[in-house]
């Protein structure tokens, strides 16, 4: 970890988020399992909610894309703005 410069938390963080999904995709299954609904319709039902939110990523990357620079994403900050911080000038 100090070799990539990323500190436990993100880390923890990232564990975190893997146990909540797999706990949201086994109540998804058991309501699923209790609904009584056959496994190519559990298969079907999953796919479409893949899909769906792989289309609500690709529209939110068209967002970013259409509205500017994606740099902000990453925190790397702008020549232009870091410029403006040395001079001490609002940048544009």
């Amino acid at each position: 970890m100090y070799y990539f410069q990323v500190s436990s938390n993100i880390m923890s963080l990232g564990g975190l988020a893997l146990a909540i999904g797999v706990l949201v995709m086994l109540a998804l299954y058991v309501v699923v399992v209790h609904a009584g609904l056959s496994t190519n319709a559990a298969i079907v039902l999953f796919g479409l909610f893949v899909a769906s939110a792989m289309l609500l990523v690709m529209w939110r990357h068209r967002h970013n894309l259409a509205t500017g620079d994606l740099r902000h994403l990453i925190a790397v900050e702008r020549s232009d703005a870091k410029a403006a911080k040395v001079v001490g000038r609002s940048p544009g």
